[in-house]
């Protein structure tokens, strides 16, 4: 798994734009989890674990 800081400019088409913004991408560029809010680590965590599968 590999993870970008991304400018906000690319978040547009994702639909992003506000912060702090997070969202995982799977391989097949479909977006699994997206948030504006802070999250704990243990969400982080469990949203890590779902895109690795």
């Amino acid at each position: 798994m590999r993870a970008w800081v991304i400018a906000v400019q690319d978040c547009k088409p994702y639909g992003v734009s506000g912060t702090p913004a997070l969202f995982f991408i799977d391989r097949k560029g479909i977006i699994t989890f997206s948030t504006v809010s802070v999250v704990t680590v243990d969400e982080l965590r469990r949203e890590i674990a779902k895109v690795a599968k």
